[in-house]
């Protein structure tokens, strides 16, 4: 099933059309912003954060940041440390 359906199906059409139009309106701002990052000589929003959960896993098994922070930082579990 596929996620507007979803919506339809527990928010009703209406909300779920309302949805879908910001949705798209969204994507398309974070678009034109990440091409004037790039224009600029930055990273996209999505490069950073990559990075930015790289350095926190590196800390992580460098023992510089404990397994919760990692936790509240990315939602996900941290990385194994041996």
């Amino acid at each position: 099933m596929n996620t507007f359906k979803k919506l339809q199906d527990e928010f009703g059409t209406a909300t779920a059309l309302e949805l879908n139009v910001l949705t798209k309106s969204l994507k398309s701002k974070i678009e034109t912003f990440n091409a004037v990052r790039r224009a600029q000589g930055k990273m996209t929003l999505q490069e950073e954060l990559d990075d930015a959960i790289a350095l926190a896993r590196q800390m992580v098994t460098e023992g510089e940041m404990s397994r919760e922070e990692y936790l509240d930082l990315t939602g996900e579990e941290p990385p194994e440390t041996t």
